[in-house]
């Protein structure tokens, strides 16, 4: 695909999905989880969604950034939005631009599209007044895409093309949310979008009550048990990969010869947590060190505090504190504390 056709693919795409961002905002429900552009398949942007909410630890901060831009002699809204991965502990920026004039087709009296003399449609440039929610969703889309890794977009999207394709067996790719089975309504033809309540099961008489779930994954964690929590997801277990602790480290290490593509989704997913391709043994490893969770709300602020007063001779803790109090007043809720602090570190020019 040269470069031309590859600009035309994703414009394609970015068309489409500003199409369900339209029909969102006027409250209908798109069940188009991929795109076929001419024999080449991707996720949509009602695909991306429907992946974090069902990997559970993907989230968008209130936190954005809008400015008008002019490229070209046009007028674009840019939008920019951070992603988290909780599991990972990861973040990323996403950025999405969209044009505040459209293009819109001319129609005669019949209210059929006019034809120029060359053949090309007529069109005229109107205000687009979805311009706005367009660039913030799009960016929300780009953002989550980054913290998300590329082997498991890529096994979602071909558990999507099996399901349209009629393939009841197919089984979520990754699903550490534990959905019922009765969510999967969302991803069948013809389906509505209720999200189903499972009855609470039953207690034969006699019999103890199931203790309740363990606890998730704690966000930034990693461990023995995560990473091979992860590769099984990607359909990898004990015929493929040794997974065992050597000192400070988790290590990886492929029990049979694996191709550049299953070496290639391995690092995609191990990379993330930190880990490193080592020359080691017959077919070499993975080192991954092992992390403890992510700190608290509480650590995070009093953190951002310190490296303020630092940087900040003349200000005391308790103005820091009032300065995070305020901004996330400001905000009506729509702030966590964390954020908050943030923006008063970046407004005070504290990295």
């Amino acid at each position: 695909m040269g470069e031309l056709a590859k600009q035309d693919y994703f414009t394609e795409l970015d068309r489409r999905d500003q199409e369900q961002i339209i029909m969102e905002a006027a409250g209908e429900a798109s069940k188009e989880l991929f795109y076929d552009v001419n024999g080449k398949k991707g996720l949509s942007y009602e695909g991306v969604n429907t992946v974090s909410f069902f990997m559970g630890d993907i989230e968008t901060e209130p936190w954005f950034q809008r400015e008008k831009v002019e490229l070209n002699s046009q007028v674009f809204w840019s939008t920019t939005v951070r992603a988290v991965n909780k599991t990972f502990n990861l973040a990323a920026l996403g950025t999405a631009e969209v044009p505040e004039m459209m293009d819109v087709h001319d129609v005669d009296e019949n209210k059929k599209w006019v034809k120029n003399p060359d053949g090309s449609w007529k069109m005229h440039l109107e205000f687009d007044r979805f311009c706005l929610r367009k660039s913030m969703s799009m960016a929300q889309r780009n953002a989550k895409r980054a913290v998300m890794p590329a082997p498991m977009l890529q096994k979602f999207l071909e558990y999507f093309i099996k399901r349209a394709g009629g393939d009841t067996r197919a089984e979520i790719p990754y699903n550490p949310r534990k959905i019922p089975a009765d969510y999967r309504v969302l991803l069948d033809s013809g389906g509505d979008r209720k999200e189903k309540t499972p009855p609470p099961a039953k207690t034969p008489a006699g019999e103890k009550a199931a203790p309740p779930p363990a606890k998730g994954l704690q966000p930034g964690k990693v461990n023995l048990s995560i990473i091979a929590y992860n590769l099984k997801a990607l359909g990898y277990g004990e015929k493929d990969v040794l997974v065992f602790e050597e000192k400070e480290n988790v290590i990886v290490e492929p029990t049979r010869d694996i191709s550049e593509a299953e070496h290639y989704r391995i690092s995609g997913t191990l990379e993330p947590m930190g880990a490193a391709w080592e020359e080691v043994g017959h077919r070499g490893r993975w080192r991954t060190p092992k992390k403890d969770a992510a700190p608290s709300a509480d650590a995070v602020v009093s953190d951002l505090v310190n490296r303020i007063l630092a940087a900040k001779s003349d200000m005391t803790r308790n103005a820091v504190v009032k300065l995070i109090e305020e901004e996330k007043a400001k905000a009506a809720g729509l702030l966590t504390v964390e954020a908050a602090a943030y923006l008063v570190a970046s407004n005070l020019g504290v990295k």
